[in-house]
């Protein structure tokens, strides 16, 4: 195996790729970097050994094109690279989706939808229970109602009546049911009716995580997240999370499951912290609480550790944070 190091990382909004190399001695005038034929990918020879990626997207310079090292012999090397637009969607991530995509819609369920337990397998819900699914409302649907009506359509204003909330149906003070045979659905949860049900079948964790937190995001621009155990668990530790960039696609020489690169996924920065109520008071308002199982925050954990490895040595730290990547979903995940 190849002791040198690549990663690529596709730099949107000053539409350009910044490559990374590292390697086990310092880069000398034997040492060679090359763009293929199709500006797809780029492989580096060093010392008799060599290693290539694919890179995030097309750049400029192609036809086997050797590239300029930087003058100053080093184990570190670093370029810019510059996009070559050829057609419209070359900033874009293939063929996915540039929004967060999220891992079932309404639209996505059917008839045939089974539910599983992630951790014990056991079936929640059997094909053909439920036989229409919905969308969940926002999360903030009830104020949203406010600037839409200020009365139940069709009806008679109720300005000076103060119990004319409660007659409303769409109100903080009505419940959202499932019937039998109808499902509702949204990112992070399922609701169905009891007679209906008998988990919900795994994807990956990070991905359904990162849609989550990709959620808020987009509809409250929140960018800062305190993950902790729900308030039962005994787990001692919490994560502090902060979404860096939310959308990149990026390439790396290290091989980890399945991956194929270019890959989608979030750069987050985050910090293991003490977990107990006097600690978290000690937080400021700007983070938001997110209460998960126990097990699940420390996979999230094991995950940005395991994504270390996927970065340069140089890259893996900023400041009093530490750098990570979680995959997103992909239209070939839906």
């Amino acid at each position: 195996m190849s002791s040198i190091q690549l990663y690529a990382e596709l730099l949107v909004h000053i539409r350009a790729v910044a490559f990374y190399g590292a390697l086990h001695t310092e880069h000398n005038h034997e040492t060679n970097i090359e763009l293929s034929a199709d500006n797809e990918w780029i492989t580096v020879r060093h010392e008799g050994q060599t290693a290539s990626i694919r890179l995030p997207t097309t750049v400029g310079g192609g036809g086997n094109a050797a590239l300029t090292l930087p003058a100053a012999p080093s184990k570190d090397i670093t370029l810019r690279l510059q996009l070559e637009e050829t057609s419209p969607g070359l900033l874009q991530f293939g063929n996915q989706q540039s929004g967060n995509v999220e891992p079932w819609t309404a639209k996505s369920l059917g008839k045939e939808t089974s539910l599983y337990c992630r951790d014990c397998g056991q079936s929640l819900l059997g094909q053909g229970r439920v036989q229409a699914w919905k969308d969940l409302p926002s999360e903030n649907w009830v104020e949203m109602m406010e600037f839409w009506h200020c009365h139940k359509p069709a009806t008679e204003h109720q300005h000076a009546n103060g119990d004319a909330a409660s007659r409303k149906g769409y109100s903080a003070s009505n419940k959202l049911r499932a019937s039998m045979g109808t499902g509702f659905v949204n990112t992070s949860h399922f609701l169905l009716a009891p007679a209906d049900c008998l988990g919900i079948e795994a994807q990956k964790l990070e991905k359904w995580i990162s849609s989550c937190i990709l959620a808020y995001v987009e509809n409250e621009s929140i960018r800062y997240f305190h993950m902790q155990p729900e308030p039962s668990s005994r787990q001692v530790t919490s994560l502090l999370l902060w979404v860096f960039t939310p959308d990149i696609s990026f390439s790396s020489s290290v091989r980890a499951g399945n991956r194929q690169d270019p890959t989608r996924a979030m750069k987050v920065m985050w910090q293991i912290r003490p977990h107990s109520a006097d600690q978290d008071k000690q937080l400021n308002f700007r983070y938001e609480d997110m209460f998960l199982p126990a097990s699940v925050v420390s996979d999230i954990k094991q995950a940005l550790l395991d994504s270390q490895y996927l970065l340069p040595a140089s890259s893996r730290t900023f400041k009093e944070w530490s750098v990570g990547l979680l995959p997103r979903f992909t239209g070939d995940d839906t």
